[in-house]
């Protein structure tokens, strides 16, 4: 999963907890990815084109 914009200067507040509460959520969630991207248009399009591809 794919952070960008503003978010992401917040992130070393934001992304511990919010993968501790996905993984306590759903086990299956402790192997998602998380990543932060400064450019936030370029994966907002990115991640849509990815979930159009696979038929989403």
């Amino acid at each position: 999963m794919v952070f960008g914009g503003s978010i992401t200067a917040a992130w070393p507040l934001i992304g511990p907890p919010l993968a501790t509460g996905l993984a306590h959520r759903d086990p299956r969630l402790a192997h998602l990815t998380l990543s932060v991207q400064d450019d936030g248009e370029d994966q907002a399009l990115l991640g849509a084109a990815v979930f159009a591809t696979r038929g989403g």
